[in-house]
Formats: structure tokens, sequence, C-alpha cells
């Protein structure tokens, strides 16, 4: 993506949006990675990853050490046992990947250098994060409230993620009810799925006549001697 926050914005509020639904529910997703979104048919990225969903209605924490290195929050990496504040994380990570085009620890791919910059982040003596010229003043906020070291103060405790998301400078002038309706025109709509789009609202008897390969009429001489 180019790094113009107009597009990445409308991602991180709808995977925000997404998000909260969850929490809701008292359930952490714990997968909100660039890897593991895709874009419905309308441009909306879906999270389609359920193999790390923990309900925590009962316990309200859950202890596994799960999900992508670079995402964890330092609750997961210390094993203090973690509740859908990491998911806030998470989204904070995923929004710096995709307004500067990397992940935060991108100077290492160890695992246990990745686990300590996380733990060290945010505290005195700890490196500040890398921001292009391009990443403005409002979105390096958002960010920092989104990966707050402190669990208890980071975005989303207060009244949920995406409604605490409204309320921040870079989201102001979004029009926030309409995407969480779906009706906010998204940044990237695939050909295909435009293609998907007018065949559902075609009214023709056949809306694939045009493509549709015809049935082979010749005489099948081609074929002979095949077993």
């Amino acid at each position: 993506l180019a790094p113009d926050f107009s597009g990445q914005r409308d991602y991180v509020a709808a995977v925000a949006n997404g998000l909260q639904h969850l929490h809701d529910h008292d359930v952490v997703y714990r997968s909100a990675t660039i890897d593991t979104l895709v874009l419905d048919s309308c441009g909306y990225p879906q999270l389609i990853c359920m193999s790390l969903v923990r309900s925590l209605a009962e316990t309200g924490r859950t202890y596994t050490l799960c999900g992508t290195p670079g995402y964890l929050a330092p609750e997961q990496v210390a094993l203090k046992g973690h509740g859908t504040a990491a998911d806030a994380w998470g989204l904070g990570v995923l929004a710096y990947e995709l307004l500067t085009g990397t992940l935060p620890w991108a100077g290492t791919s160890d695992e246990l250098q990745i686990y300590q910059a996380i733990t060290k982040h945010g505290t005195s003596g700890a490196a500040p994060l890398a921001w292009p010229a391009s990443v403005g003043a409002a979105e390096r906020a958002m960010i920092g409230r989104l990966m707050e070291p402190n669990e208890v103060t980071r975005l989303g405790g207060r009244i949920g993620l995406f409604n605490e998301l409204e309320e921040l400078a870079c989201f102001r002038k979004m029009h926030m009810a309409a995407l969480r309706d779906g009706a906010l025109p998204a940044p990237h709509v695939s050909k295909c799925a435009l293609a998907v789009i007018s065949m559902r609202n075609s009214t023709t008897a056949d809306p694939l006549a045009s493509v549709r390969r015809k049935a082979f009429d010749g005489d099948g001489a081609w074929t002979a001697g095949w077993d």
C-alpha cells in the first residue's frame, strides 16, 4: 500500500470493528496479522483465521503463548496471561506495518530478539520506533496508544477498540458509522470482485454468456488412439 493514511485508516478501523465485535462477546482473536486478513468483494478486510480464538467468558484471561511473534503483546511474551487488550497491541503492529511496509522490529528475524524488543518497547532507554516522514503525528499517536506497554491503559479498554479509535484525531473526519454498516466505499476493490458484483446485479438470464466456453463440436479425431 502507498504511504497515504487515507487507505490504511479504513483498513485499521474495519479490523478494529471486527475485533470489537469479538471482544463484546468475551472473545480474544490473537491473529490480526497482515497474512491472515483477506478483502471481501466489497473491499473490506475480514478476520478469517479462527485457529487462535479463545473465549474469556469464564476466566477473563488466557495464558497460552501463541500467535505470530512480531505481533505478540508484552503480557503474552511475559506469560503473565492476557485478555482482549492483546488484540489492541496486535492492531497497533498491523497499523505500523500498513503505514511503513515493515514490522516495528524488522531489524531481526530471531524470535528471542523480537521478544526482547517487544518487552523493552516503551521503557526507559528503549530505542524509539523508526518513523518515515510520510507518517504524520496523529497516526504515530494512534499507534502509540495501541502499542501502550501497560495493557490497563491501552486503547480499547474503556469503551471498546472501535469506539475509542473513533475519538482519535486521525479518525474524526471519517464516517465511522458508515464503515461499521459496510456503507463506506473501500479504498481498494479488486477487478475480480467488481466482476462478481456486476454479475450479481445483472438482469440478464446468463450474465456469463459472453465469456462462457462453448462446448467442443469437432469430430474428435485428435483424440484417436487415446486409452
